[in-house]
């Protein structure tokens, strides 16, 4: 440590004088350094104060953006309920339709069984009556043969016939 001399006993001493003035210079260093620290304080107060402004900003942003998004939201849901309520209306018609449609296509599939019937029994005839034709045609062919056989033995019979009477004349005329 160093010693210092009393100003009281020695006023104008240099070495006074010369420790005053680094005693000033050191006091105004102090100072320096009090402001430097003072700004410096000032600086990391503002930072943070800087810090919770943006802090603050984006929790504001952050709740707009909540708050648009619950908007955005909701006037979806209100379109969806709108688009629902048309899709109902719409879907009415097309749902009646469909029934009709399926009704008329049960009725048309009864047609076409009952169809399928008619034409059954309607080939079942005709099969009956193809054969109850052949059958005929069958017992015409066989009639045909009859009547040309019996052509035949009455033309033989005709041809014994007249033999016999041209017998019967020259016998006669002798």
């Amino acid at each position: 440590m160093r010693r210092q001399l009393d100003p009281k006993i020695f006023p104008n001493s240099e070495y006074i004088q010369s420790s005053n003035k680094n005693e000033e210079k050191i006091a105004l260093q102090n100072k320096k350094i009090d402001f430097k620290t003072e700004q410096l304080d000032f600086a990391q107060q503002e930072q943070a104060h800087t810090q919770s402004l943006r802090d603050r900003i984006s929790d504001l942003k952050d709740n707009q953006e909540k708050e648009k998004t619950k908007m955005l939201i909701q006037a979806l849901v209100e379109k969806m309920q709108v688009l629902e309520m048309k899709f109902a209306k719409l879907a009415e018609p097309v749902l009646e339709n469909q029934k009709n449609l399926r009704d008329k296509m049960i009725s048309l599939e009864q047609r076409v069984s009952d169809r399928s019937i008619v034409d059954n029994r309607t080939q079942a005839l005709i099969d009956r009556h193809q054969i109850i034709v052949r059958q005929f045609e069958q017992d015409m062919q066989k009639m045909r043969s009859l009547i040309e056989e019996k052509e035949m033995q009455n033309a033989y019979l005709n041809n014994v016939l007249r033999d016999a009477r041209q017998e019967i004349e020259r016998l006669k005329k002798l």
